[in-house]
């Protein structure tokens, strides 16, 4: 319900209004009011406020707002102090919105599959030039008309999409993330809701109690001993971490200088993507993309398509065995975080054997922060407990010393403009 159209909860005859103003990035959300501040913490579409005004310690409001992907939107709404609103059941108004924000963030919570079947229809793309009924998406994307339709429906109300009065469907700029293409969401939004992902996040309980893989116990195998058996899985995986890192190398390459390397070694780098992109980006440096040799024979074409295939070569193998030699910038981005401390210290030995002197290790990962605010890496940590074998995300204190275990001594942590951060280090 739009906060302006609310019923009102307080017996006041004139109600405070505010504009409120907010990014479309997680932050802090204001309302400013002469010499009052609120400040509005974020769960779903709810927003709980509190006014920082000792004579009114504490307002309350729940708020719908248009989704949007860049810049800022505005709303006016109505505030009204706790102290003058009549309850409306026996529980507190604070408790009561609190109830209301934790049901909405549980609703939307299994919207994500509602998210991951429009992106494998590739719903966004079908909308991207113009609006479409139910019936006509389905006809194209081979689906059942009016089942699609009730999709089509819970998604206008994610802000995905919207509906007119002739019951066609069209993008909204949140939508418009999911179509292919540069700055697309559509491989991840698609990845998670995969049933081999998802009925991993089934078993999160059982992680929870025993500490043993959800993963292996839905699937009775490793990840990875799954993507080697499962070429279709495989191919979806690293679709999903290709399209990540596109949406991230804009921001590594503006953080790190890597033109004064003379040999880059991309360590579990995949399809190389991020390999390629410096290569791109800098001139000199001749670059090693390194991955599981079924891996690496999926990216003959990828440095002809970049323009770097002169400076680009290709080497399969387990980086448990060994890394190439030679490199003196050895790049692993989101694979340590993927290991327990054994096995990520045998990963740091075997690159500390090989590279030369004066080099530099460079792991791009998401460092946990402290504090209880939102961020990245916290999700992330849950994602790599469900889906791997006692990975984890790890603070920088927890990056030094895993580091100095491995041969390596930690010289400084970058953040980006995005979640990653950039932990250098030199041989110990």
């Amino acid at each position: 319900m739009r906060a302006d159209t609310q019923p009102r909860v307080g017996a006041r005859d004139d109600p405070l209004d505010a504009c409120v103003s907010r990014s479309s990035g997680l932050g802090e959300t204001q309302a400013v009011r002469s010499d009052q501040r609120v400040v509005c913490a974020r769960s779903g579409s709810a927003y709980l406020a509190a006014v920082r005004d000792p004579p009114k310690t504490r307002l309350l409001l729940t708020m719908s707002l248009t989704a949007v992907t860049s810049g800022t939107t505005s709303r006016v709404m109505r505030i009204h102090p706790v102290s003058e609103a009549r309850p409306t059941s026996d529980a507190p108004e604070s408790t009561q919105a609190a109830i209301t924000a934790i049901s909405d963030l549980i609703s939307k919570g299994l919207m994500v599959q509602a998210l991951s079947v429009a992106a494998r229809l590739r719903i966004a793309d079908r909308l991207r030039d113009r609006p479409m009924e139910a019936a006509e998406l389905a006809s194209a994307a081979g689906a059942h008309a009016p089942t699609l339709y009730r999709l089509l429906r819970a998604l206008t109300g994610l802000g995905v999409l919207t509906q007119d009065e002739q019951s066609r469907f069209a993008l909204t700029p949140l939508g418009r993330t999911l179509c292919a293409g540069p700055g697309s969401i559509r491989e991840r939004a698609a990845f998670i809701g995969e049933p081999w992902v998802w009925n991993a996040w089934g078993n999160l309980y059982e992680s929870v109690m025993t500490g043993d893989s959800a993963f292996r116990r839905t699937h009775g195998m490793s990840l990875f001993a799954y993507l080697e058996c499962h070429p279709e899985a495989r191919s979806d995986f690293h679709r999903n971490l290709s399209a990540q890192s596109e949406l991230q190398i804009p921001s590594i390459l503006e953080a790190y200088d890597f033109s004064h390397f003379e040999r880059l070694v991309d360590v579990g780098g995949g399809r190389g993507a991020l390999l390629t992109a410096i290569l791109a980006a800098n001139p000199t440096p001749t670059g090693v993309l390194y991955d599981l040799p079924e891996v690496v024979a999926e990216t003959a074409d990828v440095a002809s398509r970049s323009g770097v295939a002169r400076r680009f070569e290709r080497i399969g193998g387990s980086f448990f065995d060994f890394v190439p030699p030679g490199g003196d910038c050895y790049v692993l981005k989101l694979v340590i975080h993927d290991w327990d401390d054994e096995h990520a210290v045998r990963i740091l030995q075997n690159v500390r054997a090989e590279i030369v002197g004066g080099g530099k290790l460079l792991l791009i990962e998401f460092v946990m922060p402290s504090g209880d605010g939102f961020h990245h890496a916290k999700f992330m940590d849950l994602s790599i407990l469900v889906l791997t074998e006692n990975g984890r995300e790890r603070t920088d204190a927890e990056y030094r010393e895993l580091l100095a275990a491995g041969g390596f001594a930690l010289t400084t942590v970058i953040q980006t403009d995005s979640a990653l951060s950039l932990i250098e280090s030199v041989p110990a």
